[in-house]
């Protein structure tokens, strides 16, 4: 099992409760690198 399959099956399984919160915290992984997003979030 890959280990993007294996983060799909853990999704799967997380209570309805969670999925808020998991898709929140991938959002913010995936945006760390994005230095756009970092300008405009340090924006005044």
């Amino acid at each position: 099992m890959t280990l993007k399959e294996e983060l799909h099956h853990l999704v799967d399984e997380l209570p309805n409760r969670e999925l808020h919160a998991a898709k929140r915290f991938l959002e913010y992984l995936r945006n760390m690198g994005d230095p756009f997003l970092q300008a405009l979030e340090e924006a005044p």
